[in-house]
C-alpha cells in the first residue's frame, strides 16, 4: 500500500494555481505528525509572496512556509516553491534555487523539483502531479521511477484543468491515480 511507503518519504507536488484547491484539500486531511515532508511548485505567474503559504498554513495541521536556500526537509512541513524560481533538492539533502530558464513556459518547475529529488532521494520520494495545464511534471514523475519512487497523478476526472494530468497519465505509467 502507498501509506507505508509515505511514513519515510518526502513528497513533492506540482500544480497550477487552479491546484492551490487540490492541494488544500489534500493537506487538510494529513496529521500533523506526518513522517514526511511535503515540497510543492505551484505555477501562479505571482510575484514572490508569503500569503500563499500563509493562505495554506490556515487550512493544514502541518508546518507550512515558503522555501528558503538552504532549508531541511523536515517531517511535517509542508515548503513552497517560491514564484519565479525553481526549487531543488540539492545533493547535501537540503533546498536550494536555482534561477536557471523556464521549463515548459513555467518556473518554478515541477519537473526541475521532481528530478532533483529522484536523483538525490531516490526511491524514498513520491511525486503528486495535480491539476494544471500543460505537461510539467511528466518528465520528473519519469525521472522518479527511473530511481525507484513512487507516482501519483489526480484523476483528470477530478482535476479542474486535466492537461497536466492527462499528460502524466499518458506520457508515464503512475503508481496510483486518484
Amino acid at each position: 500500500s502507498c501509506r507505508p511507503r509515505l511514513m519515510s518519504t518526502p513528497t513533492s507536488a506540482a500544480a497550477r494555481r487552479v491546484g492551490r484547491t487540490s492541494l488544500t484539500r489534500i493537506l487538510s486531511e494529513i496529521p500533523r505528525d506526518l513522517a514526511a515532508t511535503v515540497v510543492a511548485a505551484i505555477h501562479t505567474g505571482e510575484p514572490r509572496s508569503r500569503r500563499a503559504a500563509a493562505l495554506l498554513a490556515e487550512q493544514t495541521a502541518l508546518q507550512v512556509s515558503d522555501a528558503e536556500e538552504g532549508s531541511e526537509l523536515l517531517q511535517g512541513h509542508v515548503y513552497l516553491a517560491p514564484a519565479g524560481t525553481h526549487l531543488v533538492v540539492r545533493d547535501n539533502q537540503r533546498l536550494g534555487f536555482d534561477e536557471g530558464p523556464e521549463l515548459r513556459s513555467v518556473r518554478p518547475a515541477a519537473d526541475r523539483l521532481f528530478i532533483s529529488a529522484a536523483r538525490v532521494l531516490r526511491q524514498r520520494v513520491i511525486g503528486v502531479v495535480l491539476t494544471g495545464h500543460g505537461r510539467d511534471g511528466t518528465a520528473g514523475l519519469t525521472e522518479i521511477h527511473k530511481w525507484g519512487g513512487v507516482g501519483v497523478v489526480q484523476s483528470p476526472g477530478e482535476a479542474q484543468a486535466t492537461q497536466m494530468p492527462i499528460h502524466a497519465i499518458q506520457d508515464d505509467d503512475p503508481d496510483y491515480i486518484a
